[in-house]
């Protein structure tokens, strides 16, 4: 059963034998990364590393892949195995094993899995190099790994590899499979601060943050503006991607793309959209929808999984079924039309963001390593 951390609450730092600032300053994190980027993902793991980093821990990264970007983690130390993309076939995790033993020759501490691939290479660093443990951070949920027999079953099964697991929500919980040890403990992420920012007083636009992906949607998307261009709801769309291009079907505008926003770009992109839409299959948690809440947008999301803790249809936001567009374009119109609708949700979507501290995400997660290094 996993120990939820209800809307990411503080918790108590006084339990336990080994006192927070006994800890800090002495112990050491490595956080085991796939391939840096600027995904969402990234954004919490590098949250997480760079806090912990601020508050007295020797944080180390090692990437098994070369890098695409370090925006979120902030000058930390890296080692970079440059590996070819990772995993490609089942012997990577042999070769990316070895080349991990071999190059990081300290003591790990606790090592934190960052991405489900990497488990059992984080195992394997913790057990041959005399690390203090594995936290296994959960953010991936199965449809990441549809068609891969061994990462899908390394979701469900891979907690055996780990002391200890945090999921980011309780979905990303739920992937994993009941019983057995470690405990699962649910610690919601945080919010940066630079979110919260006045809504612009004209806003404008349709936002879809996220690859245009079928798995993020973009197929339902792109037929979900095309219901609506055909009404009459003319709107721009901007597109905030790591892909280079993201296409509108024919008689649609072709959509604004950005790329390697800032967070400060980004917050005012959300401030001035007037409706940020997620139109995910899956996710574990959902970060941009509570971005766009926190700077005011009002949000129309499906009903995955991993939004279920923070979305409330009709009070912070519009929920619809995954894969269905026609849904999805009557949300939209409903916001564009309807300016009481929006200022609910704006409302209500502000006030959620606000139960979201990346202060109190970082003082679980300190009292889960805290349990590690207890043994």
């Amino acid at each position: 059963m996993a120990r939820m951390r209800k809307e990411n609450q503080p918790l108590n730092s006084a339990s336990g034998t080994l006192d927070t600032e006994q800890r800090r300053g002495r112990a050491r994190v490595t956080f085991l990364l796939g391939r840096p980027d600027n995904t969402g993902g990234d954004r919490v793991i590098g949250r997480y590393a760079t806090a912990l980093a601020s508050r007295g821990y020797d944080v180390r990264l090692v990437s098994i892949s070369h890098p695409r970007s370090l925006q979120f983690y902030d000058r930390l130390p890296l080692l970079n195995l440059a590996r070819r993309p990772f995993p490609s076939s089942k012997f990577d995790y042999v070769r990316a094993g070895a080349a991990l033993v071999s190059r990081v020759e300290h003591d790990p501490g606790v090592v934190v899995a960052t991405w489900t691939p990497t488990l059992p290479l984080a195992w394997m660093l913790s057990a041959l190099r005399g690390g203090r443990g594995v936290i296994w951070l959960q953010q991936d949920y199965p449809l990441m790994f549809e068609g891969l027999r061994w990462e899908s079953w390394l979701v469900a099964h891979g907690r055996a590899l780990a002391q200890r697991v945090v999921a980011v929500s309780e979905a990303c919980a739920r992937y994993v499979a009941p019983g057995g040890a470690p405990e699962v403990h649910v610690i919601h992420s945080g919010l940066e601060e630079v979110f919260y920012r006045p809504a612009s007083p004209e806003p404008e636009g349709i936002l879809f943050v996220g690859d245009p992906i079928e798995r993020k949607g973009w197929p339902v998307f792109r037929r979900a503006m095309a219901r609506l261009w055909e009404t009459g709801h003319r709107v721009p769309v901007t597109v905030v991607s790591r892909a280079g291009e993201a296409l509108l079907p024919p008689g649609v505008e072709p959509p604004r793309v950005l790329r390697d926003l800032s967070d400060a770009e980004l917050a005012r992109e959300y401030a001035g959209a007037r409706v940020f839409v997620c139109a995910s299959l899956a996710e574990g948690w959902g970060l941009p929808a509570l971005e766009a809440m926190a700077a005011g947008c009002p949000v129309v999301t499906t009903r995955h999984e991993g939004c279920r803790a923070y979305a409330r249809h009709g009070e912070n936001c519009l929920l619809v079924p995954p894969g269905d567009e026609e849904a999805l374009a009557e949300a939209v119109r409903r916001i564009l039309q309807d300016d009481d609708l929006r200022r609910v949700l704006v409302s209500g979507g502000v006030a959620t963001a606000k139960r979201y501290s990346w202060s109190n995400a970082t003082d679980a997660f300190e009292e889960v390593i805290g349990d590690v290094l207890r043994g």
